[in-house]
């Protein structure tokens, strides 16, 4: 039987199975139902989303995956563990043609079944693997050399931060070819200190290495941003960042999750010393 995919609109019945069907699934998919979710409470995405859809069964009563695509173009995704993607092609690649697609993101089967969906090749596919936290950091982690000290972002440091941050996108996230934009990072940034947890290392006031949160859902928090300036780096202080952001986290009963580049050894080691243990595949395509 074949898969229908349809448009969520504000306070339908369609709207509540589509937080049911992710609220226990959102740990794998953090990003996408963090933009479901304003203070732990489902919430209908805003203007930044352009399409928000779920895919459906003929009935339409059985929700077996979500969609949302936001207005720049970044396309997330979260299916049913066992869905035969067959059944959803023509559904889906119906959907995908309608609106810019230029980069794809989720568990990485789905997003390479998505991307074969669209006429355009993907230029530049990154592999991660996603780590959950299974058990409580120790606090002798957060422990830091002489001279430095640990605490939360302030927006008043957006200006000292950013040097950091353009660190972190150029190295981590911008794909070949593309742009650094440093006013639109200065604004994501000054966005993110507001509205996520984010903690920084200070050496005699000024700011060397950050973590945080970049995606808070339901109840679970998605750790990104981990980023040591270079001078600074292979004292332990991004384990150190990591294990306080993520023991606090845990104390307030959420679940945390983060990724991590396949291939990136040292990462994966230091994340599992902080007591995360991988789970699933991840990927994100770049039209």
């Amino acid at each position: 039987m074949s898969l229908a995919v349809r448009q969520v609109e504000k306070a339908s019945p369609l709207f509540d199975a589509a937080i049911d069907f992710l609220m226990p699934r959102e740990w794998r998919a953090a990003s996408l139902a963090s933009h479901l979710a304003v203070d732990g409470k489902p919430s209908y995405p805003g203007k930044h989303i352009a399409r928000f859809a779920c895919l459906v069964d003929a009935d339409g009563e059985r929700v077996e995956g979500v969609l949302l695509g936001t207005a720049s173009g970044i396309l997330m995704h979260c299916f049913s563990d066992c869905l035969d993607l067959s059944r959803a092609q023509s559904a889906l690649e119906a959907f995908v043609a309608k609106g810019t697609v230029r980069c794809i993101l989720g568990p990485s089967k789905e997003t390479r079944f998505l991307a074969s969906l669209l006429s355009a090749h993907p230029y530049h596919t990154v592999d991660y693997q996603l780590m959950s936290l299974a058990s409580i950091p120790p606090v002798e982690l957060e422990l830091l050399p002489p001279g430095l000290e640990m605490g939360q972002a302030l927006p008043e440091e957006t200006n000292a931060i950013l040097p950091l941050q353009e660190g972190y996108e150029k190295e981590e996230v911008i794909p070949p070819g593309d742009v650094f934009d440093r006013t639109a990072c200065k604004a994501n940034l000054a966005r993110s200190i507001e509205k996520q947890k984010i903690y920084l290392v200070r050496a005699q006031g000024r700011p060397v290495a950050k973590a945080g949160t970049n995606a808070r859902a339901f109840a679970c928090d998605q750790l990104g941003g981990v980023y040591t300036a270079p001078e600074w780096r292979n004292k332990g202080l991004a384990t150190a960042l990591v294990a306080k952001i993520s023991r606090e986290l845990a104390a307030d009963g959420r679940k945390v999750v983060l990724f991590v580049k396949k291939g990136n050894e040292a990462a994966r080691k230091a994340y599992e010393k902080v007591g995360f243990t991988p789970e699933s595949s991840f990927a994100i395509s770049y039209f």
